[in-house]
């Protein structure tokens, strides 16, 4: 359980690899470098908002309400809570789960640029939403059909809410000779 301030410095990681970690009270992250989890389950029940927040494998639950205004990276795990999350920093979902397939999911909300790119050239990318997502500064999704890129939507719950003058690009990178 971390209830303190944590100062990350520049090009540093403040890494949770396994276990429960509870970031509760008054748990802060200063500094330039980033948040990462890439095991096991953090829960935040404050407001966390570190400069670079990387999700690259285990679960991270924002179970508060909390604006993240640096930038948010999803390759593997699961970003979810019950918390209403707003992005107002550059999103990147390359894998993973936004949102947990069991349990109750705020909304999460994106007012920063937004690129959604599973897979990669030759690989098999697939994104898991579990929760409403409001996305209001539009965004881009490319899809590699080489990739065979996929965005998986789970139940009633999970939707791209795309405003009235916001646009979702989706584009298919795959070039066909035949």
């Amino acid at each position: 359980t971390n209830t303190g301030t944590v100062n990350i410095a520049n090009a540093s990681n403040f890494r949770i690899t396994g276990g429960t970690t509870n970031l509760g009270g008054s748990t802060a992250f200063t500094g330039t470098g980033s948040l990462t989890v890439s095991g096991g389950t953090a829960n935040a029940t404050t407001a966390i908002d570190p400069a670079n927040l990387i999700v690259s494998g285990g679960t991270l639950n924002l179970n508060t309400d909390m604006t993240l205004s640096g930038n948010v990276t999803l390759s593997s795990g699961t970003l979810g809570g019950t918390g209403n999350t707003t992005v107002s920093g550059p999103f990147s979902w390359t894998g993973g789960e936004l949102g947990n397939s069991s349990g109750t999911n705020g909304t999460f909300t994106t007012t920063g640029a937004v690129t959604m790119n599973p897979g990669g050239a030759g690989n098999y990318g697939y994104l898991y939403l579990y929760r409403p997502w409001n996305l209001n500064s539009g965004g881009s999704f490319i899809a590699d059909g080489a990739s065979h890129s996929l965005l998986y939507f789970y139940n009633s719950a999970s939707a791209i809410n795309v405003p009235s003058g916001q646009t979702l690009n989706i584009s298919d990178t795959t070039t066909d000779s035949n």
